[in-house]
């Protein structure tokens, strides 16, 4: 369930413009963005490990998170968060041409790589995949 919360976070981080301007609870969303603002370098840090971690688990069946069920996730959760992972922590990568590179690339997506995040998160904790993907 972690990576789903965390995947759900980091996607609204980057969504943020976009669902300002859908104009529903403005006030609430620049509240929320404001106190989560301060730690997107560790949300970034979070959901990158975590992103990279499932998908090795899942490409070797190697159980990385065997023990810990809460930290299930499937290609779906693991993709997106890699992409927002790195997204976030675009200045700290700035200094390795390759990795700056695709960054600069997947930047102009990061609203929508956001909302794959969100849904992918909300459609996971929703369908009870959580604690069995």
């Amino acid at each position: 369930m972690l990576p789903q919360i965390v995947n759900i976070i980091a996607g609204f981080l980057l969504a943020v413009p976009k669902i300002m301007e859908l104009g529903v609870a403005k006030n609430a969303i620049k509240k929320i963005e404001s106190r989560l603002r301060p730690f997107e370098g560790i949300i970034g840090w979070v959901v990158l490990i975590l992103g990279v971690g499932m998908l090795i688990e899942r490409i070797t069946f190697m159980p990385i998170f065997y023990r810990y069920y809460y930290i299930g996730g499937g290609f779906a959760q693991s993709i997106p968060a890699i992409l927002m992972g790195l997204i976030l922590l675009a200045d700290f990568f700035r200094k390795h041409k390759d990795l700056d590179h695709f960054i600069k690339q997947i930047e102009p997506y990061k609203i929508w790589i956001g909302f794959w995040g969100i849904t992918a998160g909300f459609i996971s904790i929703l369908s009870g995949c959580a604690f069995l993907c």
